[in-house]
């Protein structure tokens, strides 16, 4: 029997599930609900949620890409996907043309040209399957009659891609803005990301990668010639190229003659006349013999054109650890000088070392990984806030049910002192046998 004043096991039972239901309704009505948002074919992902970033709405992003956002700020987020993933930027071309004012100014006119072909290069940027859309700014110098420098024209192009573009891409929308525009170099089309990088390179950037791609080329094709002699480990291969960005055209003319130095005869002049005495060419009988010859000659014109990116000079170093013969180290080198067209009235300059293998050894260090620790946003983070809170309602309420258990079983009669003495003689009885079995 419970003792009087003690209240039965079934209250505390119900005063914790009281108590449960109610953290849970609180905890349910402080947890925003989410929904999700019907996203759009077209639309830039990356740049809504930096918009909903922006805006300060709570938004999640599950496995699938989708987006849910809280539901109270739902019509918000359908607001901002709505609008104009341009800008509000209007593209106009050559219908401005349409309503043409001939009263307009020679200014007027030029800024209006100016403006319908940045529209124009704008729709076609736009065309590319790599491009959302574009923004062209162009700089077209004014034409003076008079005036010896002429100023370059030049392009901006901002590109909004669908994907990181490649160095072909790049090139091929400098050379299509470049093409569109009268006198345009390829060089003066700067093009940048919609987060402000530059994306074309220079005019000393291309030069450089030129020139690197020339020394990996001409390395690939050394290492693979001794690849074929040595392993891989027995030789090592550098080359420096230097290029000449210089590009020259020369034109030379000369005359030509036969082997007496003289041209082809095309006429024949011969007029006799009548001279007084004396005349040494008066030839017998009074009369002066004169002979007028015509030669014609031929012109030989030659031009020489040398374009930017030749090789004007190599310096290429070999190693080879091997013991070989003195005949087989002067085959390997010619072959050498062979791969890599070695021109020594170029200035070229090319040095082969044979050496003998000596003992490498070198213990690799073993460095610790490091693992990077995820980087959680601002939803997960408070999903996990949230998370833990719930946890810590549930250890909470075991703790307290636990400790009304606890005390309900304390109410409940002890044995009495008898029978507590002989349950102790019967385990020490128990324990004894124990030991006398084992030992």
């Amino acid at each position: 029997m419970m003792q009087s004043g003690r209240k039965p096991l079934s209250f505390y039972l119900l005063l914790l599930a009281i108590l449960s239901v109610s953290a849970v309704g609180i905890v349910w009505a402080w947890w925003p609900q989410y929904e999700l948002l019907k996203q759009k074919a077209d639309i830039d992902q990356a740049a809504f949620i930096a918009k909903l970033d922006a805006e300060g709405i709570d938004y999640q992003l599950d496995t699938k890409g989708q987006l849910w956002l809280e539901t109270s700020q739902i019509g918000r987020g359908q607001v901002l996907q709505q609008q104009d993933p341009k800008g509000g930027f209007a593209v106009q071309g050559l219908e401005l043309y349409d309503k043409v004012d001939y009263s307009m100014t020679e200014h007027t006119q030029q800024v209006t040209l100016q403006r319908a072909l940045q529209g124009e290069l704008e729709r076609t940027l736009a065309g590319l399957s790599f491009v959302r859309y574009a923004r062209v700014h162009l700089s077209l110098p004014e034409k003076k009659l008079f005036d010896a420098d002429k100023v370059a024209a030049k392009a901006a192009v901002t590109v909004f891609p669908k994907q990181p573009l490649n160095s072909a891409q790049i090139e091929g929308i400098q050379t299509l803005v470049a093409a569109a525009i009268e006198g345009m170099r390829v060089e003066n089309v700067t093009v940048l990301a919609e987060d402000g990088r530059l994306l074309s390179r220079t005019q000393e950037a291309s030069e450089w990668r030129r020139q690197q791609g020339q020394e990996a080329q001409l390395q690939a094709k050394l290492e693979h010639v001794l690849g074929l002699l040595f392993t891989p480990g027995d030789f090592a291969v550098s080359v420096s190229v230097e290029l000449n960005h210089t590009e020259l055209k020369q034109i030379s003319q000369q005359l030509l003659t036969d082997d007496k130095g003289q041209g082809a005869l095309i006429s024949k002049k011969e007029s006799t006349q009548k001279s007084a005495a004396g005349n040494p060419a008066q030839i017998p009988g009074g009369l002066t013999q004169q002979t007028e010859l015509k030669y014609s000659h031929g012109t030989k014109t030659e031009e020489i054109s040398r374009k930017a990116g030749e090789v004007a000079k190599l310096a290429v170093a070999v190693i080879v650890r091997k013991n070989i013969s003195a005949a087989e180290q002067a085959q390997i080198t010619n072959t050498i000088e062979a791969t890599i067209g070695y021109q020594p009235e170029r200035g070229d300059q090319l040095s082969v070392q044979f050496m003998a293998p000596g003992a490498v050894g070198s213990e690799a260090e073993v460095l610790p990984v490091v693992q990077d620790e995820p980087v959680l946003s601002e939803n997960t983070k408070v999903t996990t806030a949230i998370s833990d809170y719930l946890w810590f309602v549930l250890i909470l309420m075991l703790a307290v049910g636990g400790a009304f258990f606890v005390r309900y079983k304390s109410g409940v009669k002890r044995l009495p002192l008898q029978k507590r003495e002989e349950l102790l003689q019967d385990v020490q009885a128990w324990l004894s046998q124990e030991q006398k079995s084992h030992g």
